[in-house]
């Protein structure tokens, strides 16, 4: 099969439709089941449509005849990586480093990707700083601004992503980017106005129809005291670290909490019922749905409907 058709597989996958994706890699495969770059789309696919157990079992497959491939060797990484097994994540970088050290620039993604799961978010927000100085193009910053929200940079992937917004009004990755990152700054309208681009640009994203809901808590006292330390926290870990980050979190709670309980006694007051009890399940059933609506593995975790993918064996 053709390049072109690959790249038609390829689109596709980027407008959501993983099962028109997979029918022509299925295809590219029948005819030529050494076809690596196929092989490796076809991981792709089942990445992105969360199905990571499916995803390493099968480049693994492939990898016991293609060992030296560096394409299938960067998407197992990618596969373990998302699968939450950090310690094998880590041997599979270096074994990836050692057999393909010229390939410097996806070491050094690997490695940004451990520092982000392992916390070490100022790290990797500095190197991305590093990177955006050497790159050109609205490409270049729309992916600059998606990474800077995907490790909680809040403000800087703010001010990225509105500049590019313009040129890319319709890009549903990065409308759902914008929304979340809206919503993880306190600003629910302007979040749901980038939810339903996001939607209008693939309705099959159901977490933009959560967040949308989950978005009117927020102007509850009590929700958007617990979204301002969250944002004190995102904001000072970027800066300054992780340990500068709790200290702030700690000290907003501190200060905010009579806020907080002015919150609920108006409700108290406005319905007569005392649950004061019941203010921790409250809080802990927003820190739900807050994680649920702006963080994708989170809600697939918890609400994405899980099917089998029967994988086929060349």
């Amino acid at each position: 099969m053709s390049r072109v058709s690959l790249n038609t597989a390829q689109a596709l996958l980027k407008a959501g439709n993983f099962e028109g994706a997979r029918r022509i890699v299925r295809k590219a495969l029948d005819e030529n089941p050494k076809n690596l770059n196929a092989w490796q789309l076809r991981v792709e696919i089942e990445l992105a449509a969360g199905n990571k157990k499916e995803a390493l079992t099968l480049v693994r497959q492939v990898l016991v005849d293609h060992p030296d491939s560096a394409a299938l060797r960067s998407v197992e990484f990618d596969a373990v990586f998302q699968s939450g097994k950090k310690r094998e994540a880590k041997k599979t970088r270096d074994r990836f480093a050692e057999d393909f050290p010229y390939l410097t620039n996806r070491i050094e993604m690997m490695n940004l990707q451990l520092d982000a799961s392992a916390g070490k978010i100022k790290r990797v927000s500095d190197k991305l700083r590093e990177y955006a100085k050497h790159s050109y193009g609205l490409d270049n910053q729309k992916d600059l601004a998606i990474a800077h929200h995907r490790i909680d940079d809040l403000f800087r992937a703010r001010r990225l992503m509105d500049e590019v917004h313009p040129e890319y009004a319709n890009d549903a990755e990065l409308n759902a980017a914008m929304a979340s990152n809206y919503f993880q700054l306190g600003r629910p309208a302007t979040a749901r106005k980038y939810a339903r681009l996001a939607l209008a640009a693939d309705p099959s994203n159901r977490r933009m129809s959560l967040l949308i809901k989950s978005s009117w808590l927020m102007y509850f006292p009590p929700f958007y005291v617990m979204t301002m330390v969250f944002i004190i926290f995102y904001g000072t870990d970027s800066l300054l670290g992780r340990i500068p980050a709790y200290i702030a979190a700690i000290l907003t709670i501190f200060l905010l909490s009579d806020y907080t309980n002015i919150g609920y006694s108006f409700i108290i007051v406005l319905t007569g019922i005392e649950f004061g009890r019941f203010t921790m399940v409250f809080i802990v059933l927003y820190i739900v749905l807050y994680f649920s609506s702006v963080n994708a593995g989170v809600y697939e975790t918890l609400f994405k409907r899980k099917k089998s993918v029967s994988l086929k064996k060349y």
